[in-house]
């Protein structure tokens, strides 16, 4: 039996020892095409030169061995040295991983594009890109602005840049610039108004949302009138922003803002507002979940219960959505939720814009193709390019006898199971009360996801073994638990991150200041 494995293994390596990937990227323009190498792009891991020995998905999750240890794919081009299984499930297919000449080689459409890395992305207009880290036009940055916060609009060749105060620029000369006298604040008129989110321009006159209220300015005399008052801007996470059907919300309360400058209130939820839409249907977006709306009885049906910071339509049968965990493809027919990207995105950055969605995250700028988005294309058949490298050789053929050796000693002694198997493989009936031993003991990584492919369940049966609280209401609760007794212990801000798992932004704006006030 040891003799018909090293048949197997010495045949596997010749047909592998000359292959290896010349580039790692390409261009989409074949995106499609049989047999043309020019629609995709390799993800290829090797650590320090060590040899991928094999490689394993379980329930989603990559496991790759190497000579170097135990690795595990938690996301694109991200790797963790690790002897645990980890929940972070890829949307990979076998056929798209393969061995090369001793490194790793995932072979995927190039359907997802990255620009800005590092930087935190805070709006998306469809010139500019607005971050902590400044404001870019077409890639280059304008100078006399360090951050932007809220909105950023053009009304006739004129640019206004939200960042709590506003500047304004023609082209990339700046005009000038209103600041209040407290950081956060919008002055003008000699008096400070709050945080501004937005600005709304038509012929002389100004309408400024800011997190106090919506103000109207003529500028032919200099006449500010407050439009609506936001009661209890104390409570108001966000700067408002408005939406391309003119919609914005304070709170729980959804205003529309009218052709003439006034403002109608639509409806109140029963949870803060994130995001409202009407693009297919008027879906509305809060704390609580997903609804939609019906304009002539004023009913909300809860489309999808989650933790979202937007929810926009790309056609009739998706949604796009982003959160604090990723960027989301939810099935509006099956209401199921598929993870397309795993990291942090802002709230109020996403932009679809002819065949791309773009979405800011707190580490970049993400770029997605619509297509990869709706039909999440597999790859098959996949020819790699071959180049011939000898000191990766020598060390494949020494680790295949180290391998053959290693194989009959096991053979001997009589090894009934696999280490690898018996650490991985999982028995578990779900209950409630092991679901939430599985959240407590994994506070910092758990989302909902997670807790569907641990526990191989359906979302409707997931929220029906927890009910009647959601399974992100134990989370969010969980999660405040920690920070609420840490910040007894004047605990730093790093350490509330690492052991709630809520993010340093979502920390400072909305738990800190709800556990403090």
């Amino acid at each position: 039996m040891s003799i018909r494995l090293l048949i197997l293994l010495l045949s596997c390596v010749a047909v592998n020892i000359n292959a290896q990937p010349k580039s790692t990227s390409s261009d989409m323009s074949g995106y499609g095409t049989k047999n043309r190498l020019a629609d995709l792009t390799y993800e290829r891991f090797q650590p320090n030169n060590h040899i991928v020995l094999n490689y394993k998905l379980v329930n989603g999750n990559l496991l790759i061995n190497t000579s170097m240890g135990r690795f595990q794919r938690i996301g694109p081009n991200q790797y963790l040295r690790t002897n645990q299984l980890l929940d972070a499930p890829n949307t990979l297919s076998i056929r798209q991983i393969s061995i090369v000449a001793g490194e790793l080689i995932i072979v995927l459409p190039k359907t997802i594009a990255i620009d800005l890395k590092g930087v935190s992305v805070r709006f998306i207009s469809q010139e500019y890109v607005g971050t902590y880290s400044g404001v870019f036009n077409r890639g280059k940055t304008l100078n006399g602005i360090s951050h932007c916060s809220g909105a950023i609009r053009t009304f006739r060749d004129t640019t206004y840049i939200c960042w709590d105060g506003l500047s304004i620029y023609h082209g990339d000369t700046l005009l000038n610039t209103y600041s209040g006298d407290f950081v956060g604040d919008f002055k003008i008129l000699d008096k400070n108004y709050g945080r501004l989110g937005d600005i709304y321009v038509h012929d002389n006159t100004w309408s400024l949302f800011t997190d106090k209220g919506i103000f109207r300015l003529d500028r032919r005399n200099d006449i500010l009138d407050t439009i609506y008052q936001n009661k209890n801007s104390a409570t108001t996470i966000h700067a408002p922003i408005l939406n391309i059907s003119n919609d914005i919300a304070y709170n729980s309360v959804w205003l529309m803002l009218l052709k003439n400058g006034d403002i109608k209130k639509i409806t109140t939820f029963d949870s803060d507002i994130l995001d409202i839409s009407r693009a297919v249907h008027p879906t509305v977006t809060t704390e609580d979940g997903v609804f939609l709306y019906d304009f002539e009885t004023d009913n909300k049906t809860l489309l999808i219960e989650g933790s979202f910071h937007n929810c926009q339509y790309l056609n009739q049968d998706y949604l796009i959505a982003t959160s604090n965990h990723g960027l989301f493809r939810i099935n509006v027919n099956t209401k199921t939720i598929d993870t397309l990207l795993s990291n942090e995105f802002n709230h109020n950055s996403l932009l679809v814009k002819s065949d791309t969605i773009y979405a800011g995250s707190v580490n970049g700028l993400y770029k997605v193709d619509v297509n990869y988005f709706t039909k999440y294309i597999p790859i098959i058949n996949t020819q790699l390019p071959t180049r011939v490298n000898h000191s990766i050789l020598i060390k494949v053929l020494m680790t295949i006898c180290f391998l053959v050796s290693l194989f009959v000693l096991l053979i001997f002694i009589k090894r009934k199971k696999s280490t690898l198997n018996s650490r991985f493989e999982k028995d578990v009936t779900a209950t409630k009360e092991i679901v939430e031993r599985y959240i407590y003991e994994n506070i910092t990584i758990v989302t909902i996801d997670n807790l569907r492919s641990h526990f191989n369940l359906s979302q409707n049966a997931l929220y029906e073994i927890c009910a009647p609280v959601s399974p992100g209401t134990i989370i969010k609760n969980e999660r405040i638990r920690i920070v609420k007794d840490l910040l007894k212990t004047n605990a730093s801000i790093e350490l509330l991150v690492e052991r709630s798992g809520f993010s340093k932004t979502y920390l400072k704006r909305t738990v800190i200041p709800e556990l403090t006030k």
